[in-house]
């Protein structure tokens, strides 16, 4: 699969790719394109295969850093200003 220049995905883009009356199997390999943090996640219907293009919300641990840091930086600050 190959992106044309200057098309532009949005989070929750969702493209249906094949149409078919029936099917036995599943592809064994997926080769999409690589877009850095966002991900492709596929479906498959009784008679369709879709993809959908998402941007993953910041994970748990990440907020909890970022939580950390905050309340460091925080009681620094509040030890300076003493």
């Amino acid at each position: 699969m190959i992106l044309l220049p200057g098309f532009t995905l949005h989070d929750g883009d969702r493209f249906t790719i094949l149409n078919f009356g029936s099917v036995s199997g599943d592809f064994a390999t997926w080769n999409l394109p690589a877009l850095g943090e966002t991900r492709w996640v596929t479906y498959r219907t009784a008679n369709t295969v879709e993809l959908e293009f998402l941007t993953p919300e910041p994970s748990a641990w990440t907020l909890v850093v970022a939580g950390a840091a905050c309340l460091l930086w925080l009681r620094r600050r509040a030890r300076a200003s003493r």
